[in-house]
């Protein structure tokens, strides 16, 4: 891309809604990455471009020239693109061959195929690249198609340009008369006098000074005069102390911003145990996502916890005021930090909250506010408003977290409703149904304010998008530990199993067992349609008398064998993971948030009759009666509805409520959720189509008709592409299901897929499997090993030089010393001979982080070879090191060992690669191979059989050596010589019994 540069996009059929985590800052993404900076191309010249994808790399190259690499953030793990293939080029571009090697090509590789038109190994072969030959034909209609491709996205980017123009320059119009929030009038200079006479706050009840009323602005002071502080301060020492304000932060050039908002301080102040100045009685600072507070006397001196709070909630900005609040709890020597009324970071003071302020009541005391002294240090242009100080009283204590959500609740006059934060689950958090001149709603603000931020200053737009546009802030709350069950691991695609659909069931549902009750059940007189416990499923199941007369297919539950060909084994889902949801969601007062997406699929995802999508679901508590929890399809509403089923009562009307929807996208995915709050007194429902809402109160609490899971089976009816179901035991706002549809719209518009469901697809790619019991090549067993031998520094060697150093040093001399037009005489210094060392052994010191051992009778050094190879630095004893420096010149000799396994033959091979460095004028090198057989089986018998037989002759051997000797020695001592021939006879007897002996 000429603006963006090269990137890479790619997408997984591993599809996450959110991630079960972590809602709030959960993600569903096809990964784009790129280089940082756009590598253009010039135009009408042909280039090649080669992007080579590793599995955890890509490289952009130009010709033959690296543009740059990025990491993946992510593994490839599969591509759909709705069985069209791969959708290559753009209008006005042209191509030549594309080609996919099933490799990462070296620079080498990429060369050949740039001069030569493929890889030489694959010419060699055969292969060679072609043209194509278009006929005149093919050809125009090639131009002609592209022309109108050109022609027609020419008149779709003029027309946005047109509006993005005309929306922006109402935008800046706007901003040009002035800003959105009104800054308050500068803070007065110099001395500040802090209201001495205590007030009664009506919130909390208690008393508290004024030390700053405002609103003001701290601007920028220049002289020591203008310097602002704040005099006659109170003092809280033996007790402890609560500051409360209104704040508002400014606008940071970088990620991060602070301001030194207040420090107290005495110029006579001394530190009580060593009479040291300790001027510095305490501060605040105020950082968009951290805090410091100093503290002199104790221990810490300071403290500055960071990142404490979601990015969302951080101080950002210069338009919306936060109330802020930090208590010196005299209870537990802890400081306390709140953010819109809530508790968001508590430390230790870092001594005693009571001797926080002894020592400073001199008359030097003074608050130094917007900066700290000397000077005007650490300042920045913040505002501030309301800055009260609370003092401690023994009998009340100091101020709680209810005093503190007062406080923030409380109507201020100086602070517009607009310029305050809201609550998440406030109505002006969420964006209504607006749209602009041109037909825009806030999803188009959304999409695009990422390239024009300026859209947003749009007044309309900021009105009535403040989740699209972030026109308000949501005010911080600690979150909820709440779960996020997940039903499913990726996208499915459903397909009709029976003409009326399919039927999803839960790992742990006895589907025989089922069956089995469903025909008992229909066995009885009038069967399941006179069941009590199939009322409400009935009441579903058959259209109503002046209804709107289509609901679709549906299942009939009364037929047991439609339920038998309905099931779908490859649908499954984990019926664990239901019943811990709702386990979770009783616990929560049956209150439940369920999300997720839905597209159509072709002409088989539509309704008969009125030829149009409408997502048809049923969620069971049991399918032997069928009873359903809820129900998602069209009865009475021409868009359909959400019907909600309980076992412990009805409605009015009806034995169901009845919850609109909004229409479902004919093409695109939709994102649909279901709300419920069960709480007694406050019963309601809400449903949402994508950014549409549909709310209504309840008339009786949902009684689940299987108290341990919400549904047990799944009924499609027509088919579908469905998401994983997000299960939260929890009722989600509105304004953060309009988070959740922004944050995963963009990236589903590229989920095409799976192009076939579950069931087709494992009967479809089964891939043979041929076991191989053995494999006839040798595998290695064992982690090579290098067994080095060192010299000690001597004379002619004091230092060891890494060889890699050697050559690299003799390249250098040839550069400097042999440059163009070749001064050196040809072949007097191309090659370097190696630099031996000669001197005694090394064997006690560490070489390399590695102590001496001895091994085959010798004294070295040993390591993996893998170790040295595969890695170009290491760390031992704390130091890092190059494993190029492994082999220098004062290394004697080397063995690399390897053993091998043939288990074809069952022989062990041990190899042996042995080195000499130390004997000029070259190294010499020697190879040695033992191999190691294992008998079993017949050769096993045989090897025993010849051995004994060896044996037994050994013993005849022996036996007729004993009798010569016998017969020698009788001899002899009757004086009867014995001839050489016998001595003879018996030495070669004695010979060979020894030499089999051993």
């Amino acid at each position: 891309h000429n603006q963006l540069g090269q990137g890479f996009h790619y997408g997984a059929q591993d599809y996450f809604p959110t991630a079960p985590q972590d809602l709030n800052q959960a993600k569903a993404r096809q990964v784009e990455i790129g280089l940082s900076e756009a590598n253009r191309h010039p135009p009408n010249e042909y280039v090649m471009l080669t992007v080579v994808v590793t599995e955890h790399r890509v490289t952009f190259y130009h010709n033959l020239r690296p543009l740059g690499a990025a990491r993946l953030p992510r593994n490839i793990t599969d591509c759909f693109n709705h069985g069209e293939g791969i959708l290559i080029g753009d209008s006005g571009l042209e191509l030549g061959i594309v080609r996919f090697h099933p490799r990462a090509l070296t620079p080498s590789l990429i060369e050949e195929l740039f001069s030569a038109g493929n890889v030489l190994s694959e010419l060699s072969t055969g292969s060679t690249p072609f043209k194509p030959r278009d006929s005149e034909l093919q050809e125009e209609a090639r131009a002609l198609r592209t022309s109108v491709t050109e022609t027609r996205d020419a008149v779709a980017d003029r027309r946005r340009e047109s509006e993005l123009g005309s929306i922006l320059d109402a935008a800046k119009d706007y901003r040009n008369a002035g800003p959105p929030h009104a800054l308050s009038p500068p803070a007065p200079l110099g001395s500040l006098l802090a209201d001495e006479t205590e007030r009664r706050c009506n919130e909390t009840g208690r008393d508290y000074y004024s030390l700053v009323q405002g609103p003001y602005v701290l601007t920028t002071t220049m002289s020591e005069q203008d310097h602002r502080k704040v005099v006659r301060m109170p003092n809280f020492a033996g007790t402890g102390a609560t500051l409360s304000f209104w704040y508002r932060h400014q606008k940071c050039a970088s990620t991060s911003c602070g301001v030194y908002l207040l420090q107290v301080r005495d110029d006579d102040r001394v530190h009580p145990a060593t009479g040291e100045p300790a001027q510095i009685c305490w501060s605040l600072w105020l950082e968009n996502n951290a805090i410091w507070y100093d503290n002199v006397i104790g221990t810490p001196k300071y403290q500055y916890p960071t990142d404490f709070v979601e990015d969302r909630f951080e101080l950002d900005g210069d338009v919306t005021w936060r109330h802020l609040a930090m208590v010196f709890d005299e209870d537990t020597d802890n400081v306390r930090y709140y953010m819109d009324g809530t508790l968001a970071w508590e430390g230790p003071w870092g001594a005693s909250v009571r001797s926080a302020d002894q020592g400073c009541t001199g008359p030097t005391r003074r608050m130094t506010l917007g900066r700290i002294e000397p000077g005007y240090t650490y300042g920045a242009e913040v505002e501030v408003f309301d800055l009260r100080m609370f003092v401690h009283n023994p009998v009340q204590g100091p101020l709680q977290d209810d005093d503190m959500a007062k406080l923030a609740g409380a109507p201020t006059p100086f602070v517009h409703p607009t310029s305050r934060c809201h609550p998440i689950e406030s109505d002006a958090m969420a964006d209504t149904d607006w749209k602009d001149y041109y037909g825009h709603g806030c999803e188009w603000y959304h999409d695009n304010r990422a390239t024009h931020s300026a859209l947003c200053h749009y007044p309309p737009a900021r009105e009535q998008c403040p989740n699209a546009c972030h026109s308000l802030q949501e005010c911080f709350r600690t979150p909820k530990e709440e779960a996020t069950f997940v039903v499913w691991d990726r996208i499915r695609r459903i397909e009709a199993k029976g003409p009326h659909g399919t039927i999803c069931l839960g790992s742990e549902v006895d589907l025989p067992a089922v069956l089995a009750e469903c025909r008992r059940r229909s066995s009885q007189e009038g069967g399941i349609a006179a069941d009590p416990e199939a009322e409400a499923w009935l009441d579903s199941y058959i259209a109503k008398p002046g209804g709107s007369g289509n609901r679709g297919r549906r299942i009939d539950m009364r037929d047991c064998d439609a339920i038998e060909a309905s099931v779908d084994q490859h649908c499954a889902f984990d019926s664990q993971i239901v019943k811990d949801f709702t386990k979770r969601m009783s616990e929560n007062e049956g209150n439940y948030t369920m999300a997720f997406w839905v597209k159509p699929v072709g002409p088989q995802s539509k309704m008969e009759g009125l030829d149009r999508f409408y997502p048809s679901i049923n969620w069971y508590g049991t399918l032997s009666p069928p009873q359903h929890n809820l129900a998602l399809g069209r009865w009475e509403n021409p868009n359909g509805e959400v019907r909600v089923f309980s076992s412990c009562g009805r409605g009015v009307r009806d034995i169901y409520e009845n919850f609109e929807v909004e229409a479902a996208d004919e093409e695109e995915w939709t994102l649909i959720v279901i709300s419920r709050v069960n709480s007694l007194g406050s019963m309601s429902g809400m449903t949402v189509t994508n950014l549409a809402r549909n709310w209504e109160g309840s008339e009786t609490p949902q009684c689940l008709y299987d108290p341990d899971s919400l549904f047990t089976a799944l009924e499609f009816n027509y088919d579908v592409l469905v998401s994983p179901i997000m299960l939260l035991p929890q009722t989600l706002p509105f304004a953060r299901v309009q988070d959740l549809y922004f944050k995963s719209v963009r990236d589903l518009k590229s989920q095409h897929g799976p192009i076939d469901s579950e069931r087709d697809r494992l009967l479809r790619d089964r891939i043979p499997v041929v076991k191989h019991n053995y494999h006839p090549r040798s595998i290695l067993i064992a982690p090579p090993i290098i067994f080095t031998q060192r010299l000690q520094p001597s004379t002619q060697c004091p230092y060891a030089y890494s060889t890699k150093l050697i050559a690299q040093q003799h390249l250098k001399m040839q550069e400097t010393v042999c440059q163009h037009p070749f001064v050196c005489a040809s072949g007097s210094v191309l090659d370097h001979e190696p630099l031996f060392c000669t001197g005694p052994p090394q064997d006690t010191a560490r070489v390399f982080g590695l102590d001496p051992i001895r091994y085959n009778d010798q004294v070295g050094y040993a390591d993996l070879l893998h170790t040295i190879t595969d890695a170009p630095f290491m760390s031992r004893d704390d130091k890092v090191r190059p494993t190029s420096d492994f082999v220098t010149n004062h290394m004697s000799a080397a063995e690399i060992t390897l053993v091998f396994y043939t288990a074809e033959f069952g022989i062990t091979s041990v190899v042996s690669i042995q080195g000499r460095f130390d004997r000029a004028p070259a190294a010499s090198v020697s190879v040695k191979m033992d191999h190691y057989a294992i008998l079993e089986g017949h050769d096993l018998m045989l090897f025993f059989i010849v051995y004994a037989l060896v044996l037994a002759l050994l013993l005849v051997m022996v036996y007729d050596l004993l009798t010569h000797l016998a017969e020698i020695i009788s001899r002899r001592r009757r004086s009867i010589k014995s001839k050489w021939r016998d001595l003879g006879r018996a030495a070669f007897e004695l010979l060979i019994v020894g030499v089999m002996v051993t």
